[in-house]
């Protein structure tokens, strides 16, 4: 990569983009479609940026010219099985396949570990939803204890009643005022 304000672009290091893909995406059956910078309407006059595209298909149709290696690989690639990797005399592939077998083997890991993680996640929000409910519902009962109260004491004192008649005029009785009076001292001690 060049430096920001870089000038000089000779200075870039030449570049290969390889792509690998199971199917061909050229159509024209090859393993290999390689690709370097050159003008549509001069096809003599090249770039030569240094940058090179190579398009690998797994299921060519042109062995010639390319090493038993790299054909099992082409194979591997497609059908990546224990089987396929124990009949290659490659070495590299083997090892290839060893890490491929550990990078999943990792993955099962790493996926249990999200799921506990996950689920714990899952079960703080649940709990912390479950607060919040409760809170709400707390904050009801707190607002419908101070209401009945409210409306008691009022009607008490507005009308020159005692609690009693008060109470069975709101509907209510003693008891749930006296209720509702030790719950709120409850909850404003909180």
């Amino acid at each position: 990569m060049l430096e920001p304000g870089t000038v000089n672009f000779n200075q870039l290091n030449d570049s290969c983009f390889i792509l690998i893909a199971p199917f061909d995406i050229f159509g024209r059956g090859l393993y290999r479609y390689t690709f370097e910078g050159m003008c549509r309407e001069c096809p003599e006059l090249k770039l030569e940026d240094g940058a090179v595209r190579v398009f690998i298909n797994t299921k060519g149709g042109n062995p010639e010219g390319f090493s038993g290696e790299f054909l099992d690989f082409m194979r591997y690639i497609t059908e990546t099985t224990d089987e396929m990797a124990e009949n290659t005399a490659s070495e590299r592939i083997k090892l290839i396949h060893r890490n491929v077998r550990n990078v999943k083997e990792s993955e099962r890991m790493g996926v249990k570990y999200m799921q506990a993680w996950e689920e714990k996640a899952l079960e703080r929000e649940d709990g912390r939803a479950e607060g919040r409910e409760e809170g709400r519902v707390e904050g009801r009962e707190e607002g419908a204890a101070e209401t009945l109260i409210r409306n008691v004491e009022e009607a008490s004192k507005n009308f020159k009643i005692d609690l009693k008649k008060a109470c069975e005029g709101l509907g209510t009785t003693v008891e749930e005022y006296q209720r509702a009076k030790e719950q709120l001292k409850k909850w404003n001690t909180k």
